[in-house]
């Protein structure tokens, strides 16, 4: 019985420790979408108008900027990213390896195309992956998780990363304002836009965040996430 109690006020005083992570995360994105945006308009105005591919540059700059500066400040450890490598089965280094080549194969029908879809695909389908997966179903995930305990620990985790990666796309209104059309934006609205993208994005941290469940490293998620923005957009 004294054990069982134990167990159990390690679990509550554990759960008590979400709420505080919660609030963490919400400040850390906001910081990170100020960054972002901050970065995006110094893009915009320093790269030349004339300067070959200066959307996908400025793209590049964006968002390896920001994944560049949250890190160099937190210095987060592989296995808070869930990049860990040891314990990782021969059967998933081998799912890894394949998924690896796939992308590269998909890089390489681009380049074999045009150089600009290939720098669109590096862009957000190598990119803005790897920058998204590290916050979400990596720093943030690790964050949650170990927030909670319990049978239940695994599935808030997933739901709580999925909201939150849903509302980050708001945080994309100046971007998406600036570059979608305008007679888009007076047909259907920024408002409706920014809507559709907190769906969409929902439903990609869903399947996202199951690699990542199912999975427990990043690497599933960075890969569903780069074939979505591949096929997806």
């Amino acid at each position: 019985m004294l054990v069982m109690n134990d167990s159990i006020s390690i679990q509550q005083a554990r759960n008590r420790k979400f709420w505080p992570a919660l609030l963490y995360t919400a400040g850390f994105l906001i910081v990170l979408q100020l960054i972002r945006a901050a970065l995006d308009l110094a893009a915009v105005r320093l790269l030349p108008a004339d300067l070959p591919l200066r959307s996908e540059w400025s793209f590049l700059i964006t968002f390896g900027g920001l994944t560049l500066i949250w890190l160099l400040v937190l210095r987060p450890t592989r296995s808070q990213l869930g990049l860990e490598i040891s314990g990782i089965s021969r059967t998933s280094r081998i799912i890894y390896i394949g998924m690896g080549a796939i992308l590269l194969l998909l890089f390489v029908w681009a380049a074999f195309i045009d150089l600009r879809l290939l720098a669109t695909n590096l862009a957000t389908a190598l990119v803005l992956p790897i920058a998204e997966e590290l916050i979400f179903r990596g720093y943030l995930w690790n964050k949650i998780e170990n927030s909670l305990t319990g049978r239940w620990q695994q599935p808030l985790t997933w739901a709580v990363t999925t909201a939150l990666f849903a509302v980050w796309h708001l945080g994309y209104f100046d971007a998406v304002a600036q570059n979608t059309p305008s007679e888009v934006l007076q047909e259907t609205g920024l408002a409706f836009i920014m809507f559709t993208k907190v769906l969409i994005g929902g439903a990609l941290g869903l399947l996202a965040g199951l690699g990542r469940w199912k999975t427990q490293r990043v690497y599933a998620a960075v890969f569903i996430h780069a074939m979505w923005n591949t096929f997806g957009r």
